[in-house]
């Protein structure tokens, strides 16, 4: 059974194998020596289709390992073969082994049992040569199926009657064969040759009627020489002779157009957005040769018939690749070969700008100034301008380096001096643009604090050696310092003298303590008090460094005789008391070296 499965798998597989053949026809060329095949005719189209061969050669088989021990000996073959060949390198080839003396032994007795034997085989094989059919050296291969007849002598048979084996008979068996070996034409013509063969053959056990049934395998090789003879033709068409020799002068050399180019000019990092020009130096041999330039952008055909190429870059960036094939005008086979370059350019994507302000300080007081930083970031927009504004104030910006400038507080405008501190948020703008008009701002928020002041009301005034408060410094009284007094001021009284007030002791003190009285009693109207401990006095003699606020009052305000203040009376404005309304925390008039309380007699 194996042996009938490998040989249909076999021939299947070599009988596929002719298909995949083509007759080929050799014409070979060497300095001035040129083989030439003329056409062929329909005559030649299947020359030396048939071959017939006689062979002999020594038969060899390897022993078996059955019940007896079987060996068919090594002796002598003589048969024939008979080939078509249709194909130029494929043929079918049946053979058959006239005769063959492989005599039976079987070694498992004692003495061997030996009987003549004669064998018979026929095959039918395909056959592939490795050289064309006009070589005159065909190496081959061959492999296919047949039957081996294994027949006993008749003295073998009678012999066998003798010993016991009495069923001596002859076994027929399916064979594989396969071959390897080599055709050699001898003469001109062609037609006669050797044939050298070296062929394997495995079949089922030979049983001869008398060997037990058993799934044995018997191998063999058979190595032949013989006569070949190659026919089917006509006389006038002898294939081997087809192959004429012509010599003739070596064709002159042809110089091909050729094309030469540098690398693609103009490239590297690029922005995003932005245009990008490409260039190519490409020379023709000869010069008149011309150039057909295309140009591929990603592997997309893009640009002219140029050898430059402009595209723009993506603003989302990556990596472009530019590639440009120059090929020849000219047709035929004197054209230039093309000539192809490539290049990778990276664009950086277009990032837009970007702003961030830092403040040196986040509050300062009214009349201060404080550094402002901008930080600004962007790519492929070009050169970065930075201007500055602010909601209040002045800000001047560095010359040196434009994101930077100082903010000056100076300008900052706030209401009348109130109770406390007054605070003002100012905002800095720091704006960002680039050459491609995008742009960012950012800002900063700073705090002006403007510190507590004291209010300076009128001077009250008084006539030369007097320490009465007149009727004219009681409506100063009633008049600007009620309405404008709060909760959490201090009265501050500073008394001053005069020359004109000579040979008078403490009267700038008694002149304090007086007007101190009058707030605190309320002068003309009790509604109007002050709270004594709100009042504090001071009093500097002749120092006149302060500054005065005198004013008129009005000529309604009548004045007892001796207390009025004459209006060309210079002097009068240095016989005063300082009035100041003194917020809590803001500093005391410069004229005040110390205050001190309002004595509790003048408290009432």
């Amino acid at each position: 059974m194996l042996v009938r499965v490998t040989i249909t798998t076999l021939c299947t597989f070599l009988m596929l194998a002719t298909a995949a053949v083509g007759q080929q026809q050799p014409t070979t060329t060497t300095g001035e020596r040129r083989d030439v095949t003329p056409p062929k005719t329909p005559e030649q189209s299947i020359p030396h289709e048939f071959e017939l061969n006689f062979f002999g050669g020594g038969s060899y088989y390897r022993g078996m390992k059955d019940a007896f021990d079987t060996k068919l000996v090594r002796g002598g073959v003589i048969g024939t073969q008979f080939t078509v060949n249709p194909w130029n390198k494929i043929g079918i080839e049946t053979g058959i082994n006239i005769y063959g003396v492989n005599n039976i032994r079987f070694r498992a007795f004692s003495p061997e049992g030996s009987f003549g034997n004669r064998t018979f085989s026929m095959y039918v094989n395909p056959v592939f040569h490795f050289t064309d059919r006009l070589a005159r050296l065909r190496p081959y291969v061959s492999a296919g199926f047949g039957m081996n007849t294994y027949y006993p002598t008749r003295e073998a048979k009678a012999e066998a009657g003798v010993t016991g084996f009495s069923g001596l008979d002859t076994s027929i068996k399916p064979a594989l064969n396969a071959a390897v070996g080599l055709k050699w034409r001898l003469n001109k013509a062609g037609w006669a040759g050797l044939r050298f063969d070296l062929r394997g053959i495995m079949s089922d056990n030979p049983q001869f009627k008398i060997v037990p049934a058993a799934d044995k395998t018997l191998w063999g090789v058979q190595p032949t020489v013989g006569l070949n003879l190659w026919f089917g033709k006509k006389h006038q068409d002898r294939e081997f002779e087809r192959t004429i020799t012509v010599t003739q002068p070596a064709p002159p050399a042809v110089t091909r157009n050729n094309i030469t180019a540098t690398q693609i000019q103009g490239v590297g990092d690029v922005c995003g957005g932005t245009p990008v020009n490409l260039s190519v130096a490409a020379t023709s041999t000869p010069a008149t040769a011309q150039i057909r330039y295309q140009w591929q952008l990603n592997g997309t055909n893009s640009g002219t018939n140029q050898n430059t190429f402009q595209f723009t870059a993506p603003e989302a960036g990556g990596a472009q690749t530019v590639t440009l094939t120059m090929t020849d005008a000219t047709t035929g086979p004197l054209a230039a070969s093309p000539v192809t370059v490539t290049q990778r350019i990276n664009v950086r994507p277009y990032v837009r700008p970007t702003i961030r302000v830092v403040s040196g300080a986040a509050e300062i007081p009214a009349n201060g100034n404080v550094p402002v930083i901008a930080t600004v970031a962007g790519d492929c927009g070009g050169a970065l301008t930075t201007t500055w504004t602010v909601s209040e104030g002045r800000i001047t910006p560095n010359a040196q380096n434009p994101t930077q400038a100082t903010f000056d507080a100076t300008t900052v405008t706030f209401p009348a001096a109130g109770l406390g501190d007054q605070v003002k948020q100012v905002t800095v703008t720091a704006n960002v643009r680039d050459t491609r008009n995008g742009a960012a701002s950012a800002t900063a928020p700073i705090s002006v604090r403007k510190r507590a002041e004291a209010l300076q009301v009128a001077d009250i005034l008084f006539s030369a050696r007097s320490a009465v408060v007149n009727n004219c410094g009681q409506r100063i009284l009633t008049d600007d310092v009620y309405p404008q007094f709060r909760n959490g001021y201090t009265v501050v009284l500073v008394g001053h003298t005069d020359a004109t007030d000579r040979n008078t002791a403490n009267l700038d003190r008694n002149r304090a303590y007086n007007v101190g009285r009058l707030l605190a009693t309320g002068g003309r109207t009790s509604a109007n008090k002050i709270d004594p401990n709100a009042i504090k006095v001071e009093w500097v003699g002749t120092d006149q460094t302060a500054p005065k606020k005198s004013r008129q009052c009005e000529a309604s305000v009548r004045e007892a005789a001796g207390r009025a203040i004459a209006a060309n009376d210079a002097a009068a404005s240095n016989r005063r008391v300082e009035v100041w309304l003194v917020p809590t925390g803001a500093p005391t008039p410069g004229s005040v070296r110390s205050l001190k309380d309002l004595p509790a007699q003048f408290q009432r």
